[in-house]
């Protein structure tokens, strides 16, 4: 394991970390390298966005409105995807609208290519963020099945980890039957019926509307919630449940859950 924001380091076979690595990793997980292609779709999608957000605000230039976002009645709902109507836009806000869609679609006409993987735009004259070294270790790293890089439980540090040990420590948590119980199937299904049921009750006492009752109804989630471990390297080794192996803090990812948006509901009014 190798602990790259505190130096602190412990003889592990699967890697030896490189000057490279090791500058890489510095730049914290959130760092993002210069991109040197974009999908065209990007591109479209905030111009969309960016000519939306100027008509609206030309179309509602001169009106009052007594609109809270924050309001109850305005959250839970899916993103409005109305257009103002030409004929209530400035002259100003048509040409700034039609410059920018002319502007987007010469550029993504100018410097589109096609690749096996798709198609892409090219980024011209964007000087790179990392050097050739450390590009070279992001691939290294980024290759390297037999370690898992998570962030610490604590202090902000990057942890690289065995894979295997990593693995041992996870399974050592979820076989523990005081925290866990294994089920014989997936209970995503169950739980939405649950769910939906009281939102039907909430909808029928008129505390949500029909658009809020449509954004918070519970779906069965296409996979299941992903399981991983923050590492507590700032407890003491003599407590650590294997010799390169810290205990690690178990995080159940809710994103895209059966459970994700009612939680939200659940948490406005915590």
């Amino acid at each position: 394991m190798f602990n790259a924001n505190s130096n602190f380091t412990i003889n592990l076979s699967t890697l030896q970390p490189a000057p490279a690595q090791i500058s890489l990793l510095d730049k914290g997980l959130t760092f993002i390298p210069a991109p040197h292609r974009i999908q065209p779709c990007k591109i479209t999608e905030c111009r969309d966005r960016n000519v939306r957000n100027l008509k609206l605000r030309d179309f509602f230039r001169n009106r009052n409105s007594d609109y809270d976002p924050k309001a109850f009645k305005n959250l839970f709902k899916p993103k409005s995807t109305w257009l103002p109507p030409e004929k209530g836009l400035t002259q100003e806000a048509k040409r700034a609208s039609a410059k920018i869609l002319s502007f987007t679609r010469r550029i993504i006409t100018d410097h589109k290519e096609t690749t096996p993987k798709g198609e892409f735009l090219t980024v011209p004259h964007l000087k790179n963020n990392l050097t050739s070294e450390e590009i070279a270790a992001l691939r290294d790293l980024r290759n390297n099945k037999n370690i898992v890089i998570k962030p610490a439980d604590k202090g902000g540090a990057i942890v690289i980890m065995d894979t295997a040990s990593y693995r041992q420590e996870g399974l050592r948590q979820l076989t523990n039957p005081k925290y866990y119980k294994e089920i014989p199937q997936p209970i995503g299904a169950q739980t939405c019926i649950e769910i939906n049921a009281v939102l039907r009750c909430l909808y029928n006492k008129g505390t949500i509307d029909s658009k809020q009752y449509a954004f918070l109804k519970a779906k069965p989630p296409e996979k299941p919630r992903p399981f991983y471990l923050l590492p507590k390297v700032h407890k003491p080794k003599g407590k650590w449940p294997g010799p390169v192996q810290p205990e690690g803090r178990p995080i159940v990812s809710d994103s895209g859950s059966e459970t994700y948006n009612i939680c939200q509901l659940i948490d406005y009014f915590l």
